[in-house]
């Protein structure tokens, strides 16, 4: 339940519903299925907390595979983040192996364009 009609103009109230998803699914929390809210609320902000201190601060988590489009040719970009102080967004290439020189000429070579 929301109470986006009473508190938001109506496109603002249409977005914000669209913009959550129902049902949200925790599988990947190691807690039993008797765990109350505090215990589940606690292990998802270990999961978190632990992915962006390793970034460092300032990060903020937009999405992973997102699409964009470049002189005609549909790309990936595996993570996307945005860093508050710097104002800008962080793409993250991952890649399973060692680094190869080659990997700066790939997918995301076109960001270094002028």
């Amino acid at each position: 339940m929301t109470n986006f009609d009473n508190r938001l103009p109506v496109p603002g109230s249409d977005l914000a519903r669209q913009s959550l998803k129902v049902p949200y699914l925790f599988d990947f929390l190691c807690v039993s299925k008797e765990a109350n809210e505090r215990e589940m609320e606690a292990d998802l902000v270990q999961h978190i907390t632990q992915f962006l201190i390793e970034l460092g601060a300032g990060f903020v988590y937009v999405g992973r595979q997102v699409p964009l489009e470049v002189g005609g040719g549909d790309f990936f970009i595996d993570l996307l983040f945005y860093h508050l102080t710097l104002r800008c967004y962080v793409v993250v290439e991952l890649k399973a192996g060692a680094f190869k020189p080659e990997h700066l000429e790939g997918q995301i070579s076109f960001l270094n364009t002028p």
